[in-house]
């Protein structure tokens, strides 16, 4: 249930922190004291659209905070498998609105809009003017007709969902299979050309792999070997640098017969010039080590590109590739089969569809049960909200075609005078009479749902005297089992509050500021007071209000 409402700098109200209880929980106020704002900052965690003038004047952002206690194990489960966990018992939506945009939050985690809403109304329904107008359409009068008829229907429901899927996947596969003889034998010859072209090549996992390193050993090879000759002749050959340094020597010896101080020069390049002889000679050692073949250079770069080729045809990798040829050759059977396969699809897809048709059926006809079930039902629930010579039925005719959802359409039909014919709901009841109407189905609801927080505004609409009396009753019975929040213009609404809770706007510093606070018992009956006399309170209007607020506490 609804344990806390925390709202900040959203239109008119300042910042409030109103805390619910189980049962009744009226909400009343004068017209214009933000009662809508208060409703409104619950629709928004349903996904309602948002924009800056949401946003109080002067502050940054509008706030919007509900806090659940969440008991019902079937709630928790389907929160489980959201993977929405409870904190301490409680599960907080948030939504936070600046200029720019919206932030939804679940227990502190940022989640989608798409998201909030469907964990919202796991944890509460809203019935306002939005519930009742698409209570005028079909699609939600069947969700209702499958709520009132409950596990059987919804098992019921998943078997034709799995059947027309199993139905559809077959059928496709039997559209994707229609080529005429010579299409296929187009395809037969592009694939078979594919599977011996792979084949040919024979690729092996990790080879590619291999013949990479191969080929760069072998280019480095060839370099290196070249460079090794180049050098030796550079130092060995007749103008090479042996020779150069030899003659060198030979112009030193003759000058150092002249001068003895050039005989440590000519030592020192007689030192280098026997360097340079090692060093060649290690040259050439190492050159005769290293082998080269032109040959096997030629094979690895045709193997590479040979990989190559199979790669930008038939995928990324060796792995893709031969991957593609096992497709390919899955392919051939089929194309080989095609006569019996498609045969065999056939006869699968007129199974699929018989199974289908009699999933259907048996859908149709707990269906049309529980519509005889929800129309007696209902229709003592609106003889009792004063729908003196009401009439109604639930009307279901077949779809031309098959859905996920069957074959049903669903549509309530009533008629609200004594010889007036039954019509569709939703060319027929005024807004008033649609509250009404989803107020009576709220009530035959009531013990075939899990939601554990209902929320009513204007449920009163175009209603007053016994009627107002009798919503009352109705309203009071739903609490009994589950937590309701109601907003209403009526006292004998109000005087049946397990908690009430007024609403008052005043001008604080030239802006409008409305609040909320729980009302002990005079005060309500003060309210009540106010909401049957208007201005002029009186003593009797006080004295009328307390006796309408005793009678209801003890009734």
């Amino acid at each position: 249930m609804l344990v806390q409402l925390h709202v900040k700098n959203l239109a008119v109200i300042r910042e409030e922190d109103v805390c619910f209880h189980e049962g009744l929980n009226i909400l009343t106020g004068e017209t214009g004291a933000g009662k809508s704002i208060l409703l409104g900052s619950i629709e928004l965690m349903l996904g309602a659209k948002t924009d800056r003038t949401m946003i109080r004047k002067g502050a940054e952002y509008a706030l919007a905070e509900l806090t659940f206690a969440v008991k019902d194990k079937k709630t928790l489960e389907k929160l489980e498998e959201d993977e929405i966990f409870p904190e301490d018992g409680c599960i907080v939506l948030s939504r936070k609105l600046t200029e720019s945009r919206s932030v939804s939050r679940i227990n502190g985690m940022t989640v989608s809009a798409s998201k909030m809403a469907q964990v919202a109304m796991m944890l509460f329904e809203l019935h306002g003017q939005e519930d009742n107008f698409r209570l005028r359409q079909n699609k939600r009068q069947g969700e209702i007709i499958d709520a009132f008829a409950g596990e059987k229907v919804s098992e019921l429901r998943n078997r034709v969902r799995r059947s027309f899927r199993e139905y559809n996947r077959i059928r496709k596969k039997l559209d994707e299979m229609s080529l005429d003889r010579s299409e296929r034998l187009r395809q037969l010859s592009l694939i078979r050309y594919e599977i011996e072209d792979i084949e040919k090549a024979a690729p092996v996992p990790g080879e590619d792999e291999e013949l990479e390193k191969i080929f760069s050993r072998q280019q480095n090879a060839r370099k290196i070997i070249v460079d090794l000759k180049e050098a030796y002749d550079l130092l060995s050959n007749e103008r090479g640098a042996e020779s150069e340094i030899d003659l060198a020597l030979g112009k030193l010896e003759e000058a150092a017969l002249l001068d003895e101080d050039i005989s440590e020069i000519r030592d020192r390049i007689s030192e280098v010039s026997e360097l340079l002889t090692d060093a060649a000679r290690s040259l050439n050692r190492y050159g005769d080590r290293l082998s080269f073949s032109e040959e096997e250079l030629f094979e690895t770069t045709q193997r590479l590109d040979e990989y190559n080729r199979l790669k930008d045809r038939y995928g990324r990798t060796v792995e893709e590739v031969l991957k593609y040829r096992d497709d390919r050759i899955e392919e051939e059977e089929r194309l080989q089969n095609y006569e019996e396969i498609r045969n065999q699809l056939e006869i699968a897809a007129q199974k699929a569809y018989e199974q289908l048709k009699a999933d259907t059926k048996r859908l149709t006809q707990e269906r049309t049960l529980a519509a005889g079930e929800f129309s007696i039902a209902l229709q003592k629930e609106l003889a009792e909200l004063n729908f003196a010579s009401c009439e109604f039925k639930v009307n279901i005719s077949p779809k031309e075609d098959y859905s996920e959802d069957g074959r049903d359409e669903i549509e309530f039909l009533i008629s609200l005078n004594p010889g007036e014919p039954l019509r569709p709901l939703a060319v027929t009841a005024s807004g008033g009479e649609l509250s009404r109407v989803m107020l009576g189905i709220r009530t035959i609801l009531a013990n075939k749902d899990n939601v554990e927080t209902v929320v009513f505004d204007e449920i009163d609409t175009g209603i007053s005297g016994r009627t107002a009396q009798k919503v009352a009753d109705k309203l009071t019975r739903i609490a009994a089992n589950r937590q309701v929040l109601c907003i209403t213009h009526l006292p004998q609404i109000a005087a049946m509050a397990d908690s009430h809770y007024i609403i008052n706007k005043d001008i604080v510093d030239g802006q409008s500021d409305t609040t909320v606070r729980e009302a002990d018992d005079e005060e309500s009956i003060l309210e009540l007071a106010r909401m049957l006399g208007g201005k002029e309170i009186t003593e009797t209007v006080i004295r009328s209000a307390r006796e309408m607020k005793n009678f209801n506490t003890t009734h």
